[in-house]
C-alpha cells in the first residue's frame, strides 16, 4: 500500500479543529465514501463524507486553540495507527490543557481511509478543563444503559457510605462532567 493518500488524510485530520474548508476537503479526498469515524470516549460516530464535514465543524466551543502533534505512527498493510498529543487553551478558564490519545483505522483497496477510531484520555482532559464555570448552565444528558447503571451504582455507594462516600461522589462528578462534555460536543 502506498501511504500518500493516508498521509494526506492524516495531515488534514491533525488540523481539523481549524474549521477551514480546505482542511475538510483534504480529509474528504483521503476518505472512502463509506468511512466510519468513531470518537470512542464521546460515543460519537460519523459516516461518509457528510460525517467528515461534521467532524471538521465539530471543534469544541470551549477551545480557543487546539493542536494535535504526532508522537508516532505505524502502517501495516491496510491498518494504520497514530499516537498523538493534543494541547490548547480552554476558552472559559483560559487555562492550558494537554492530553494523549491514539487513533487507528483501516484503508480500502484504493488507499482511502474507511475506518477511523479515536481513543483519548478524557479523565486527564476533564481534570484540566471541567470546572463548574466551564460547563453550560444546563445540559440534557442522554445516557446509555451502561452509563445510567454507572451513575446509579456511584449514587447508591455514596448514599450507603454517608460522609465516607466522598470518593464515589467525586467519581460521579467526573463521570457527569465527562458525559456533559460529550453532549456539549454534540449539541
Amino acid at each position: 500500500m502506498t501511504t500518500s493518500t493516508l498521509d494526506t488524510y492524516l495531515d488534514a485530520w491533525l488540523k481539523h479543529h481549524d474549521r477551514k474548508p480546505s482542511t475538510c476537503e483534504e480529509m474528504i479526498a483521503g476518505s472512502a465514501d463509506d468511512l466510519v469515524y468513531e470518537d470512542v470516549p464521546s460515543a460519537m460516530v460519523f459516516r461518509g463524507h457528510d460525517g467528515v464535514r461534521a467532524i471538521c465543524g465539530n471543534s469544541p466551543g470551549w477551545v480557543d486553540e487546539m493542536r494535535l502533534t504526532v508522537v508516532g505512527k505505524q502502517f501495516n498493510g491496510s491498518r494504520w495507527t497514530v499516537e498523538w498529543e493534543a494541547s490548547g487553551i480552554d476558552s472559559t478558564a483560559k487555562r492550558p490543557f494537554r492530553f494523549r490519545g491514539a487513533s487507528l483505522g483501516t484503508v480500502d483497496d484504493e488507499g482511502k481511509v474507511n475506518s477511523h477510531r479515536d481513543y483519548w484520555d478524557s479523565k486527564t482532559l476533564m481534570g484540566q478543563v471541567a470546572t463548574p464555570e466551564s460547563l453550560p448552565d444546563e445540559v440534557e444528558l442522554r445516557l446509555t444503559r451502561q452509563q445510567a447503571n454507572m451513575v446509579l451504582e456511584l449514587v447508591t455507594r455514596a448514599a450507603e457510605n454517608g460522609a465516607a462516600g466522598v470518593d464515589e461522589l467525586d467519581d460521579l462528578s467526573k463521570l457527569l462532567a465527562a458525559l456533559s462534555y460529550g453532549e456539549h460536543l454534540q449539541g
